[in-house]
């Protein structure tokens, strides 16, 4: 851990949307002065923000860039409560209720996203 951490010559945090990025400005002539390939950054980020790519949360991004000109990225997954709100719907009564409903198959994608699940033979 402690060689791993060596090898980082500078960290940047970055506020994206979850797969929503492309190689154009802003973010491209950012990365792109550091020697990162924009491209690779961008298919390695909605990689592994897929999930979440019709939601659109903002994610605070970790981009360690090494002294070879690697990166890695450390994503800061958003709280729970802020990811209901934005895969949540009202009900038909919203106003007199106050019930907001999810449904089950977001409800899976936010239980995949947060804590990372590879198989999902293993979840169910």
């Amino acid at each position: 851990m402690g060689e791993e951490k060596s090898k980082i010559k500078e960290t940047y945090i970055l506020n994206l949307p979850g797969a929503g990025v492309s190689a154009g400005p802003p973010l491209g002539p950012v990365i792109g002065q550091f020697g990162i390939n924009t491209t690779k950054f961008v298919q390695d980020f909605n990689e592994k923000t897929k999930l979440f790519f019709e939601f659109n949360p903002k994610l605070k991004v970790y981009l360690n860039i090494h002294h070879d000109k690697n990166y890695t990225i450390e994503i800061d997954k958003p709280p729970l409560p802020y990811i209901f709100a934005i895969c949540s719907n009202f009900s038909a009564d919203y106003e007199n209720s106050g019930v907001r409903y999810i449904k089950f198959s977001d409800f899976l994608k936010i239980v995949k996203f947060k804590f990372t699940i590879k198989n999902e033979k293993d979840f169910f």
